[in-house]
């Protein structure tokens, strides 16, 4: 008997952020603004951001707004480039196509 081997080609794609909501939600609303793309992200700006505004009288939103404006667009860009393609080439088993593809899931995750 001759074993065919097949090419399947696993494209993992997430959900798509927007740049521009992510700048403008972080920008208005600061590092509760980065919950829209990352929550620890967003939990180590809040643990850097409020001493500022504490120590600086609130004057400190005026660095800190806009920092926290680029680092949320830049988190939405990087998190819309990690799709994941992938070329499994096995031989032609159910069983085996299933555990590929559980492998190739859990390590998107």
């Amino acid at each position: 008997m001759s074993e065919t081997k097949t090419v399947n080609q696993v494209i993992i794609v997430k959900n798509q952020k927007s740049i521009l909501a992510a700048a403008f939600l972080s920008l208005i609303f600061g590092p509760l603004g980065l919950i829209y793309v990352s929550i620890p992200f967003a939990l180590i700006s809040f643990v850097i951001v409020m001493p500022i505004l504490l120590f600086t009288g609130g004057l400190g939103v005026f660095v800190t707004a806009p920092t926290c404006s680029m680092l949320g667009a830049f988190l939405a860009y990087r998190s819309n480039k990690s799709a994941v393609s992938v070329n499994v080439t096995r031989k032609s088993s159910k069983k085996k196509k299933k555990k590929v593809v559980k492998k190739v899931l859990k390590k998107a995750a």
